[in-house]
């Protein structure tokens, strides 16, 4: 069987679909990160798509260890850094939420637009040749509902997050590991050295 594969496209469209997804992971779980570091997150996630192209009749476990495993860590590890395991789970478990609900909405808008034709022709230099103010305003239609309703899914996920941190507690040569939530109302300062205070019960 003959089959045409183009990995430029595959790595150019995985790379932008994993750098939106890393955003949208960075703001809903609070992260911080930089710009050169998702780039370069989604530049990996980008060439593991491109090789799981490549290679098609890879062997189904493998496609995916390398794909659902292997890239999502490393893509959240070079994104945010070293993580605990807990929060490493957690946050690759959110990234796959986010992947179902974005991915979803770009599968749907891949398949049953003429948008899978764009890409073709984006590859061969025909991108804009076809390209009518209908077309346009259909794929606005179509996408502005679903970035709405995703942005709504974000929000309330904020607000329904208690906004709890890993906080070490350090007295002398004794240091303990534990959850602090954030009071953002608390004004306390030490009135000697001016730095703020925290009241623990």
């Amino acid at each position: 069987m003959y089959l045409e594969v183009y990995p430029d496209i595959i790595f150019i469209l995985n790379f932008f679909i994993d750098f939106i997804l890393l955003f949208l992971l960075k703001l809903v779980n609070k992260k911080s990160s930089s710009l050169p570091k998702l780039l370069l997150a989604a530049a990996i996630g980008g060439l593991f798509a491109a090789i799981n192209g490549i290679f098609p009749w890879m062997n189904a476990v493998i496609r995916f260890l390398l794909m659902y495993v292997v890239a999502s860590v490393l893509m959240i590890r070079i994104s945010f850094g070293k993580l605990m395991a807990a929060d490493l789970l957690k946050q690759t478990i959110v990234l796959y939420l986010i992947t179902y609900f974005v991915g979803g909405m770009i599968n749907s808008i891949y398949y049953y637009t003429g948008f899978r034709m764009f890409v073709v022709h984006l590859g061969k230099g025909m991108a804009f040749s076809n390209i009518s103010w209908k077309f346009i305003i259909i794929m606005f239609l179509i996408v502005t509902p679903f970035m709405l309703m995703i942005l709504w899914i974000l929000r309330w996920y904020q607000r329904n997050t208690p906004e709890t941190y890993d906080v070490d507690l350090i007295l002398f040569d004794r240091c303990i590991h534990t959850k602090g939530f954030m009071d953002s109302g608390n004004c306390l300062y030490d009135p000697i050295y001016k730095r703020p205070v925290m009241v623990i019960q």
